[in-house]
C-alpha cells in the first residue's frame, strides 16, 4: 500500500493510493477565502466641470417716470421714483467631486498590500487564498 502525503500550508494531509483523491503532476488548488484587517482607506476622487447659466439680479431705480414727468412740463419737486429689478445672465462653471474608487491597503499574514476597489470595503477585506496541493509518491 502505497501513501500519498499532500503539503498544505503547514499542515500534512496523509491518504492511501485506494482513496478517491485524485491529483495531476501540476498539482491541485484549494481556494479558501480569508478576512484581512484594513490599515488606511483612501478614496479616490474626480472633479466633473459644468458649465451652467446663473443670472445676476440687483434692484436700481426706475428713472423712466422722472424723465417723463420733467418733458410733459409738470412740477419737479419731488419726482416720484420706483424700484425695479434688473437681472443679467451670465455663463458660470460648476465643480462637483465625486468618488470612483478607493485605495484599501491591509495587512495579510504580516504583509502589507494595497488594492484599489470600487466599493468601501469597511473594517475587513476579504482575500482570496490560493493553496496549491502538490502529491509527493
Amino acid at each position: 500500500m502505497r501513501v500519498l502525503t499532500a503539503i498544505l500550508i503547514g499542515f500534512t494531509i496523509s491518504t492511501t493510493a485506494n482513496a478517491t483523491y485524485v491529483s495531476s503532476l501540476e498539482g491541485d488548488s484549494l481556494v479558501r477565502f480569508e478576512l484581512a484587517r484594513v490599515v488606511r482607506l483612501q478614496p479616490i476622487q474626480e472633479t466633473k466641470t459644468y458649465n451652467v447659466t446663473r443670472t445676476s439680479c440687483t434692484m436700481v431705480e426706475d428713472l423712466s417716470g422722472a424723465l417723463a414727468q420733467q418733458s410733459s412740463g409738470a412740477p419737479t419737486g419731488t419726482s416720484p421714483s420706483r424700484m425695479v429689478q434688473r437681472c443679467i445672465p451670465y455663463a458660470d462653471r460648476e465643480y462637483k467631486q465625486f468618488i470612483t474608487g478607493y485605495d484599501v491597503t491591509f495587512e495579510y499574514l504580516g504583509q502589507i498590500r494595497t488594492v484599489r476597489m470600487n466599493h468601501d470595503p469597511g473594517t475587513a477585506v476579504r482575500v482570496k487564498a490560493v493553496t496549491n496541493i502538490y502529491v509527493m509518491e
